[in-house]
């Protein structure tokens, strides 16, 4: 792009702002799950669920995913939905029992000026929109986007984060937002004026990193001499028997019961950081 212009358009902010996850329609999943007699809840999570399961509808890993959301708190959901690890994971994985919940990440911190009788679900919307801008934005996406425009000393605006933009997001009613499986309605609605409809009405695609093409089997070698070496300083912040699995799964292209392909990447990578920045203590 440098090659080009020197000033760039990006769209972060759009997805986070107006419903552009697939989060925002599982939330209206979610709590219709909760909404439920407690009966017909349990037998949903734990019997129902575990069939089909069994039957090869959905991975098993889902199933303990489902009991977890049919109980829990807006804050509870949304870390399940935004966060790749879970507080009974964190904790089997810290030698440090006394630190401070993940969980404090995902409670409301901001004022979404909702109206008093909004449903659980308008304040669960808001919520996530607040969420998805004040951890994700700021710690992945625009982080990533900063680096590599910095690099080729390409100029990167964001107006989809202009401040009024960001709080009329955050009074946005959740059916504006998603429609079924289908999100950013005022964005759409706003680009059917000036866009054919092939473009304005595209299913959402969103790309995955291809990490299992990206590293070769010396990597993967490396990776686990260095992750398992028993002179390891991570052994003294982790447990080894809880994050063993992990990396045997990832360098084996093996599957793990618990955790997907792209799950697993992420705890590899986390490992591997705070491993690198520890031999250099």
């Amino acid at each position: 792009m440098r090659q080009h212009v020197k000033v760039a358009l990006s769209g972060d902010g759009g997805d986070e702002g107006f419903g552009g996850y697939g989060s925002f329609w599982r939330i209206g999943l979610i709590t219709g799950l909760q909404s439920l007699p407690a009966g017909l809840r349990t037998m949903v999570a734990r019997g129902l669920a575990p069939g089909l399961s069994r039957l090869g509808v959905f991975p098993s890993r889902y199933c303990e995913r489902l009991n977890e959301l049919s109980a829990t708190d807006d804050a509870g959901i949304l870390q399940s939905l935004d966060s790749w690890i879970r507080p009974r994971e964190h904790v089997q994985l810290c030698r440090d029992t006394g630190l401070l919940p993940i969980r404090r990440w995902f409670e409301p911190q901001w004022e979404h000026a909702l109206p008093p009788n909004a449903s659980r679900l308008e304040r669960l919307s808001a919520h996530a929109t607040e969420v998805k801008m004040r951890l994700r934005l700021p710690n992945d996406y625009l982080f990533k986007v900063d680096l590599a425009s910095m690099r080729s000393s390409l100029e990167v605006r964001v107006p989809m984060l202009d401040e009024d933009l960001v709080q009329f997001g955050l009074t946005l009613p959740h059916r504006l937002k998603v429609r079924r499986r289908t999100g950013k309605q005022v964005l759409r609605g706003v680009a059917r004026r000036h866009l054919p409809p092939r473009i304005a009405d595209k299913k959402k695609s969103g790309f995955g990193v291809p990490v299992d093409r990206w590293v070769d089997d010396d990597f993967k070698t490396g990776l686990r001499e260095l992750l398992l070496g028993s002179d390891l300083p991570l052994q003294d912040y982790f447990r080894r028997e809880a994050y063993e699995p992990v990396v045997t799964a990832f360098c084996e292209n093996r599957p793990h019961p618990a955790i997907s392909r792209g799950g697993l990447y992420e705890r590899v990578i986390m490992l591997l950081s705070l491993a690198l920045a520890l031999r250099r203590c």
